[in-house]
């Protein structure tokens, strides 16, 4: 059994070897594979067993459990992950942080409960089924307080910098969610596909309650939930950033698809779904290894020239890979492309260049935004995604209208790289402060 001290990362870890980025890489990757090989199956079972009038049905459950994930806890898990790896030599801060931490959640928890309980006819007519989903509600008023414990823990890994029980216990999750699935399915047909689904993301609980028992050192009653009012605004920046970015994302995202359905039907929205589902799981590799790796270790340095020094470094690391797997991608792209599709999906081998070159930019991105995340810099995390945004609508209407999916995936090129042009000028900025500083 290990603390939170020594399985943390430290200033020192800044200068060590490759070997180790490459070992949290690797685990990312391994957990990212097992959870796109979980959503493969799950959509396979249920286009098999329900065909596609009961696909469309449980998409409205799929949305829900998508919708309550986000509200668990009020987001604040990145402030749980950054505030843990911070205070990781101050037991008694980290003991405030965790109670404040799961007074909220608690909170938060049951207020969804109690709305879910007394509003289930109202939820089940918005799922677009008065009558049909009641049950399955009420189930869900119950389910939502496993999912907020689902997030807690592996935060707290993260925060500690265990990049191998973070992922042992997510693929642990997705194993016994996939199990648990295909028997309810399996037993109970479309009922049991709604129950396994609204229970999936709840199953990560049990692996790792185990694997944070076994690795962590932590007295059960730093749980016990206090109040901290100045922790508790800090962790509230972190819902502020999430609802933020998700908003927007999802104005930036109908947008695009109305601009699609408006000027080309919806062959060239569903063209250009795929192409984002492409690449979605080779990105998420990479944003899932900074969660684990650069946000624990940025928040726990407070050396500006270490900072700096971790950034370049991690810069330098992560760009190659990601055009060496763009690259791979785009000279595999027609086996992968029949493999994930169909051969109507033929159009995306010429579109796979311009999502796969936004991707280096995307991922290049990434790592400044988690510094920002890191350090809490809610202003300037506002400031940058409001820029996103505003990227993002003047180039959509710019190539949308003439050039259709390829022009959706042109803007989405022409945004990110200037958006990653953009982090990086302030990036520099802010280093060459810090060296006249130092030389003063």
């Amino acid at each position: 059994m290990t603390s939170f001290s020594s399985l943390s990362p430290s200033p020192s870890s800044s200068s060590s070897p490759n070997q180790s980025l490459i070992k949290i890489l690797g685990w990312s990757a391994l957990s990212t594979a097992v959870k796109f090989g979980q959503g493969v199956v799950v959509l396979k079972l249920l286009a098999v067993q329900l065909g596609p009038e009961g696909l469309g049905r449980v998409s409205n459950i799929m949305f829900l459990s998508w919708a309550l994930d986000l509200l668990s806890g009020l987001a604040i898990f990145n402030g749980i992950n950054k505030y843990v790896a911070e205070f990781r030599d101050d037991p008694q801060r980290l003991q405030s942080l965790l109670g404040t931490a799961s007074a909220m959640i608690l909170s938060v928890s049951t207020v969804v409960a109690l709305v879910l309980l007394i509003a289930t006819r109202r939820v089940s007519h918005w799922l677009g089924a008065p009558g049909e989903y009641l049950w399955l509600i009420k189930s869900i008023a119950i389910i939502q307080f496993a999912i907020a414990g689902a997030n807690l823990l592996p935060a707290m890994l993260k925060g500690a910098g265990d990049a191998t029980g973070s992922s042992l216990s997510a693929m642990g999750g997705y194993l016994l969610g996939l199990i648990a699935f295909w028997l309810a399915i399996q037993h109970f047909g479309y009922r049991g596909a709604q129950l396994g689904l609204a229970l999936m993301p709840a199953w990560s609980l049990i692996p790792t309650s185990i694997i944070f028992y076994r690795r962590i050192r932590l007295p059960i009653q730093w749980l016990k939930p206090t109040w901290n009012p100045p922790l508790a605004r800090s962790l509230l920046r972190f819902s502020v950033m999430t609802f933020t970015s998700t908003l927007l994302g999802w104005k930036s995202f109908c947008m695009v698809r109305d601009l699609l359905t408006n000027y080309d039907g919806w062959v060239e929205v569903g063209l250009w779904e795929a192409m984002h589902k492409f690449s979605e799981n080779y990105v998420q590799i990479v944003t899932t290894f900074l969660s684990v790796y650069l946000l624990p270790l940025l928040s726990y340095t407070q050396h500006k020239p270490a900072i700096v020094r971790t950034i370049v470094r991690t810069l330098r690391f992560i760009l190659p890979i990601a055009v060496g797997s763009g690259l791979l991608l785009w000279v595999l792209r027609d086996g992968l492309i029949r493999q994930q599709f169909s051969p109507e999906f033929g159009a995306l081998r010429d579109l796979c260049i311009w999502q796969l070159s936004a991707d280096v930019f995307r991922i290049g991105s990434a790592v400044f935004r988690s510094f920002i995340l890191s350090k809490a810099l809610l202003p300037f995390y506002l400031l940058s995604e409001l820029i996103l945004f505003l990227l993002t609508l003047i180039f959509s209407h710019q190539f949308v209208p003439t050039q259709g999916v390829l022009g959706a995936l042109q803007a989405h090129l022409a945004t990110h790289s200037i958006y990653f042009i953009l982090c990086l000028s302030v990036g520099a900025y802010y280093a060459r402060r810090i060296r006249l500083k130092d030389l003063v």
